[in-house]
């Protein structure tokens, strides 16, 4: 059997035509091994919503999490309060360390696409930051024959509609208004008794400070 030394010095000594063959050996072979693993393997297709900023690492965080989820559920019921403790701190370290994975994540992500030099970018980042939920206002009938379109005309729609004018009344006529007789109706000592014990004791006095 071949000591390393040996083969250490066989393989640098070796001439130009043998290491290129080597070489192309070492690649048909990986291109084996690809094509092999390609056939046997299936890989994660990308959905039209799926995540760009995830990776192997979340993936990794999200199952450990999920697992000491789970063990914390099935031991926190027939453990004692000192173990039951121990278990949801591994579990709430575990969903802290994913859910500050995934905010780093989502903000290299997002940090590498504002750095693309890429002109389209800005305006797909523009269009990301844009409020979709914005909608444009329609036009609006002030009048049965008018049909505001205008920012202004709309406004003093809105205006007239919202805030109408208050109703208007004739003056009051004070003419011989000392010289009208007022028919007083008779009124009784019991209801005179009545209506001043009905009333609210803390209510606030009017000009003839009766309470």
């Amino acid at each position: 059997m071949p000591t390393p030394e040996l083969l250490k010095s066989l393989l640098t000594n070796l001439n130009a035509e043998l290491k290129e063959k080597l070489d192309n050996l070492g690649k048909a072979l990986t291109s084996v091994i690809e094509e092999a693993t390609k056939a046997a393997m299936p890989f994660i297709k990308r959905g039209p919503k799926s995540k760009p900023w995830w990776n192997l690492e979340l993936s990794s965080l999200r199952t450990d999490m999920l697992h000491k989820q789970r063990k914390f559920t099935k031991e926190h019921m027939r453990t004692s309060r000192e173990e039951s403790f121990l278990w949801k701190k591994d579990y709430l370290l575990a969903r802290n360390a994913y859910f500050q994975s995934i905010k780093a994540a989502k903000q290299d992500h997002w940090n590498q696409f504002l750095e693309k030099e890429d002109p389209k970018s800005i305006f797909k980042a523009m269009a990301y930051t844009k409020d979709e939920n914005k909608q444009r206002i329609p036009s609006i009938r002030s009048s049965p024959d008018k049909l505001e379109e205008s920012f202004e005309g709309k406004c003093d729609a809105f205006v007239k509609t919202l805030f109408p004018p208050p109703p208007e009344t004739e003056p009051v006529s004070w003419d011989h208004y000392q010289e009208k007789q007022w028919e007083w109706p008779t009124l009784s000592k019991i209801k005179l008794q009545n209506a001043c014990s009905s009333k609210i004791k803390s209510s606030t006095p009017g000009p003839d400070c009766i309470t």
